[in-house]
């Protein structure tokens, strides 16, 4: 309310489903500083990727969970709305009336999706010479192409020589993303 006080489980409350939430990408120009009313336009005219949407659900306690898509990493402008749309706000007289619509803008900082079965790992060869070491390194793409720097989930990979040999290989992870292999062979490959 206009106090500041929480108003929750009442006719006063906002419904999860009157609350809106809208996503635009970093892409875009526009911003929403603190305090003022904006609205995020996203798409061929802004040359950036079509906003997202968020869906609320309430968790009885003035608080509410947001459901975001959000496909960039980055920092990203989430616009979240409320409207009491046909819900009375008549308080008889009493002056603690809430507020009937309200937007607020946020800064939110997005991380990368984790390693999925959708995403890829791209793969690229450093130079190397016969019988010194060859180095490649191991990038992980997440499903909406957003490098992952940190964190995720664990993937497996093999190595292989051609032509074949079964000589082992001594696979070593520097933690940055790039690893060493050593194989014990005479051919060339």
């Amino acid at each position: 309310d206009k106090y500041g006080n929480v108003v929750d489980n009442t006719p006063r409350a906002y419904l999860a489903k009157n609350i809106g939430g809208m996503v635009c990408p970093p892409e875009t120009d526009l911003t929403a500083p603190i305090g003022i009313t904006a609205n995020c336009t996203c798409g061929l005219r802004t040359k950036c990727a079509a906003a997202s949407f968020a869906t609320f659900t309430s968790l009885g306690d003035g608080n509410y969970r947001g459901e975001l898509l959000v496909e960039k990493a980055g920092n990203n402008s989430l616009y979240v709305s409320a409207s009491y749309k046909e819900q009375t706000t008549d308080l008889s007289g009493f002056g603690d009336e809430v507020v009937r619509y309200q937007e607020w803008p946020v800064r939110a900082f997005i991380v990368p999706n984790d390693l999925s079965t959708r995403s890829r790992i791209v793969t690229s060869e450093s130079q190397y010479r016969a019988g010194g070491a060859m180095a490649f390194e191991v990038r992980a793409i997440d499903a909406y192409g957003n490098e992952i720097t940190q964190g995720g989930e664990d993937a497996r990979f093999t190595t292989f020589t051609s032509p074949a040999t079964n000589t082992t290989h001594i696979v070593s992870d520097a933690n940055t993303g790039i690893y060493q292999v050593t194989v014990r062979t005479t051919l060339a490959s």
